[in-house]
């Protein structure tokens, strides 16, 4: 079962805290304002063991053995909630939707190198 977590970014700081059960939940969404930006832990970690969030900039290199020539073998990319279907998923900075196993083994290939708020110019190409 994947640990439920959040991370949110307000006025500028990353606020995060501890959550455990309802009150801790709603104590946490209490801290929030309009317009703050709530990121949710995906269940996946980076290869350095890094949790990855909602918003996460990460950059990868594509093994040989499942190099998808449609994306570049060493690029960045960008962790996103799809609501239509229900899951994270995630794309290269130009927008093309990365091959589906990019969720789970794909990991140990990728590293967390900063978020679309604090570290917005990571995604320029």
């Amino acid at each position: 079962m994947r640990e439920i977590k959040f991370r949110a970014w307000s006025q500028g700081l990353m606020l995060t805290m501890p959550i455990y059960g309802y009150f801790g939940l709603s104590r946490f969404f209490g801290f929030l304002k309009d317009g703050d930006n709530i990121m949710q832990y995906t269940g996946l970690k980076d290869k350095n063991g890094k949790e990855i969030y909602d918003g996460d900039i990460l950059e990868f290199e594509i093994p040989d053995y499942c190099y998808d020539f449609s994306v570049e073998k060493k690029s960045k990319s960008i962790i996103f909630w799809d609501d239509s279907s229900a899951a994270f998923m995630e794309k290269d900075i130009n927008g093309k939707c990365l091959p589906d196993d990019m969720s789970g083994d794909m990991m140990e290939y990728s590293e967390v190198i900063g978020n679309i708020h604090q570290t917005p110019e990571l995604l320029e190409v």
